[in-house]
């Protein structure tokens, strides 16, 4: 990839558009691995998952990543997610794994979603 000024935003969005390209084949399981990854976000499109990944702690990342001034170290950090997305997806049954963990944690938070409800 090569942009004049380079924005994480904007590596996004070129990403995005592959996996448009590629039908959705691209990212199978990105957002599932990304849920799973920062333990939340299960409402948000992957972009969203990815600032959190990037600024851990937040209570907006999308605030973070507008005073960032070094949008090119994030870009990185937003490629070495997708490489090991990939490797993991690469691995025998890696997509299945995938999806099994994803489901687990979204049980694992129904059952706390339900504590929560019984006592609050």
């Amino acid at each position: 990839m090569f942009f004049v000024h380079p924005t994480l935003d904007l590596a996004m969005t070129y990403v995005q558009g592959v996996d448009a390209g590629c039908v959705g084949g691209f990212l199978v399981g990105f957002r599932e691995w990304l849920i799973v990854r920062i333990d939340g976000g299960n409402n948000l499109f992957w972009t969203g998952l990815v600032k959190y990944a990037l600024f851990p702690g937040s209570s907006d990342p999308a605030k973070d990543l507008d005073s960032c001034e070094n949008q090119e170290s994030k870009i990185n950090e937003f490629l070495d997610l997708l490489d090991s997305f990939w490797s993991e997806r690469c691995e025998p049954n890696g997509i299945h794994e995938i999806y099994i963990r994803y489901q687990h944690w979204l049980k694992l938070k129904e059952a706390q979603w339900e504590l929560e409800a019984r006592s609050g």
